[in-house]
């Protein structure tokens, strides 16, 4: 114990000391095994002078060591300078924090020995030496489940076009697909609300060949609603989405959708489902989806807005 009532702990089985407060808060710690300074093989015993100077009782290793008692915290990029520190070896180590490692330590061209949480630096009189401590985040452990099939080399993109206003809408439009030949799948959408009299719509491959789709995929269940056309489709340099209706359905607001799923060289979980609203959604306490009927809204039948 100290003077100001901390308490030092020779940990013999993980070779460190611990210090504590006179609460029992826990404090700092420092050591490791080996024969190195500040380093320990079975230390079986701690204690203090009346300067605050530590030393342990390195059993193993025939030795004791003596430490200063000067501790102190950082923040990112923060220093703490120690003045009138006497000539020879002087040891200082890390406490790294939980989820770090400490990856290297700079005292520039001072004669060192290192070990895996600190340094011992020689100093000569009127030596001032400054050494960077540079620790790194370890990486977070992987959030996908073992053996799950969404698991693979494979990612899905978005990609997508507005095709105009109420009114002035296009009925055209061209997506082109980045780094298109190591697409292992591609999928299309052409939406649209208020459609009108519809006739078709098309995806037109570079080569001028087609998919031609009618009716929807998925029917909007309200005149406000989306209803969308969807195809799988051959993976190309781009892909044109083209609407074919009548005279009001040239005027709704429509959009051309392309979901690209590509082949990498890293995992992911990678899930990509379409789905109808009306057929395949699941829903609370309903495994087979939505209720094949609608109930009347007690709301007022007026279009909503909404934003994304």
């Amino acid at each position: 114990m100290d003077g100001s009532g901390n308490v030092y702990v020779a940990d013999l089985i993980n070779n460190r000391i611990q210090k504590f407060d006179s609460t029992g808060t826990y404090l700092l710690q420092w050591g490791s095994n080996g024969t190195g300074n500040g380093q320990f093989d079975s230390p079986i015993g701690v204690a203090v002078d009346g300067s605050g100077n530590v030393y342990v009782a390195d059993s193993v290793n025939n030795r004791i060591q003596k430490f200063s008692q000067s501790a102190f915290s950082l923040d990112d990029d923060g220093s703490e300078p120690l003045t009138g520190l006497a000539a020879g070896p002087q040891w200082v180590s890390e406490d790294v924090p939980t989820g770090w490692t400490l990856d290297d330590i700079d005292c520039g061209g001072a004669t060192t020995e290192t070990t895996s949480d600190g340094v011992m630096v020689t100093l000569a009189t009127g030596d001032d030496v400054t050494c960077t401590f540079t620790n790194l985040q370890d990486a977070p452990a992987s959030f996908c489940p073992a053996n799950d099939a969404n698991v693979g080399y494979l990612l899905t993109d978005v990609l997508g076009a507005g095709q105009g206003s109420p009114t002035r809408a296009q009925r055209t439009r061209k997506v082109v697909i980045p780094n298109w030949q190591d697409v292992d799948s591609l999928y299309g959408q052409l939406a649209a609300v208020d459609v009108g009299v519809m006739k078709y719509v098309r995806f037109r491959y570079p080569n001028g060949t087609k998919e031609q789709i009618k009716p929807p995929t998925s029917l909007a269940y309200q005149p406000w609603a989306v209803s969308w056309w969807g195809s799988d489709l051959t993976p190309s340099r781009y892909i044109k989405g083209q609407f074919f209706w009548g005279k009001k359905g040239n005027k709704a607001p429509r959009a051309f959708v392309l979901w690209p799923t590509y082949n990498t060289t890293e995992e992911y979980a990678d899930v990509l489902m379409v789905f109808d609203e009306t057929t395949k959604t699941m829903c609370p306490g309903n495994p087979a989806g939505f209720p094949p009927r609608r109930r009347p809204s007690p709301f007022p039948k007026r279009r909503p807005t909404a934003q994304t």
